[in-house]
Parts: C-alpha cells; structure tokens; sequence
C-alpha cells in the first residue's frame, strides 16, 4: 500500500513538473510573438523646423503646430529575426517539438509519428493529429483533454522512462486502442494481451476515457494487479473489467 500511494505521489509530481514546464515555454512563446507584432508596425520619424516634439506617450494632441512643420518618415523599422528554434532549446521531446510548430498549427493540424517500441502499434494505424486547440487545451487547465493529448503525453512519458534508464519498467497503453467507440472487445483484448506480452514491461500505464471523462490504469501484470485512478471516485466501467479478465 505504501509503495502503490508513493508512486501515486511520484506521478502527481511528475505531471506538475511537465505542465508547469509547457506553461513557461507556451509564455515565452507568445511573448515573443507579441514584441514581433508590434516591432512590424514601428517606424522611425524625425521633425523638421522649430516644432515642439512630439508626446512619447501619446497622450496629447497638438492642434497649434505650423504649417511648415513637416514629417518626414526616414526609414521603416525592419521586423527582428526571430529564432523560434531557439525557445525551445532543440530539446528532443514531444512537448518542445509542439512549441516549436504551433506558427503552424494556426493553418492546419500536423501529424506526429511515433516508433514502433512505444505502444507496439504503428503510427499509421492510429494516427496522432496535433491543431492550435489541442495544444491550447494542454495549458487551459479547464477542459477535456483530445485524445490525441494523451498520445502526446504518453510518448513524453516514455520519453522520460528511456532517459532514466527505466525503458524495461515502464509501458505505456495506446489510448485510442482501447477505447470501445472504434473497437470491438476482441480486438481491444488482443492489443493489450500481445503489446504486453511482446515488451514484458513491469509496469504499463493505460489512458482510457469513460464517457467525457480521462480515467488511467496501472497495470502491473507480473502481480495481476490494476491500480484505477479517477478523480471522480468512479469505478471502472463493466467493459473495462472484462477486457481486464480477457
């Protein structure tokens, strides 16, 4: 028991540190596009003559200028080049690579690919598709999370177990595989029966949504053990149960 509520602590942490990293970098992302936006529409000016200069702050109107006060426009300010690689520091993860393009989900969605040793099915066959709301919903913090979300999440997760040398330990459960809108009980039972028999992992952590709502199951099959985390206090659906005992 105490083992199980120190992992459950672990996890709890572990997704704090990833959400609070996302909303640094997301911040500074759109920082540098305003200061962008508004460097574009700046020029540089002189005045002419003996007129008063100008209000820096733009609060007063100057209606008494002479006639042979004259503006004159020098040169326009250049738009600043901008390294967006360098926000996210190259670093190689799915969260960094999200920052990284989110220029481009304002025009269309983008797929991501996965490999193979991650959920032990091809990306092809259930594909991630990342658009600007899916990645605004990341740091909202008040609605449902898309599922291609917690695809995401689950391969930065993984991510995480290979550089702590904890590949062999932790496994993950391709989310959109079990959900039983799209699959049939046999099919959701042959996925999971085969990807855990073929990776032999310790522990395999599985997003699955009931209804609107994200629920995980931490399997730990050398134990026949599942751990059901909801913070709804529901319990695991009936369909759930018998893809379990399948």
């Amino acid at each position: 028991q105490e083992a199980m509520q120190r992992m459950e602590m672990q996890f709890e942490e572990k997704l704090k540190n990833i959400r609070e990293e996302f909303e640094q970098k997301f911040e500074l992302f759109a920082r540098s596009q305003q200061q962008t936006t508004v460097a574009h529409d700046g020029v540089r000016v002189s005045t002419k003559g003996s007129c008063a200069a100008p209000d820096p702050l733009g609060e007063q109107t100057h209606t008494d200028l002479p006639n042979q006060c004259e503006l004159y426009v020098e040169d326009v300010m250049r738009e600043p080049h901008e390294d967006h690689g360098n926000i996210a520091e190259a670093e190689d993860d799915p969260i960094s690579t999200l920052l990284t393009i989110l220029p481009r989900l304002r025009k269309r969605p983008i797929q991501l690919q996965w490999d193979i040793r991650v959920f032990g099915v091809d990306s092809s066959d259930a594909p991630l598709y990342i658009s600007l709301p899916d990645a605004l919903e990341i740091v909202g913090g008040n609605s449902i999370l898309n599922i291609s979300i917690i695809q995401l999440w689950a391969m930065y997760m993984d991510k995480l177990s290979v550089e702590q040398a904890q590949a062999q330990v932790y496994g993950f459960i391709e989310p959109q595989s079990i959900q039983k809108s799209g699959n049939t009980q046999v099919q959701i039972q042959q996925y999971m029966q085969t990807w855990m028999s073929d990776s032999g992992r310790d522990i395999y952590m599985a997003p699955y949504i009931d209804g609107s709502y994200w629920q995980l199951m931490v399997i730990i099959p050398k134990e026949y053990t599942v751990v059901w985390f909801c913070s709804l206090h529901r319990k695991p659906s009936h369909e759930i149960k018998c893809q379990l005992q399948g």
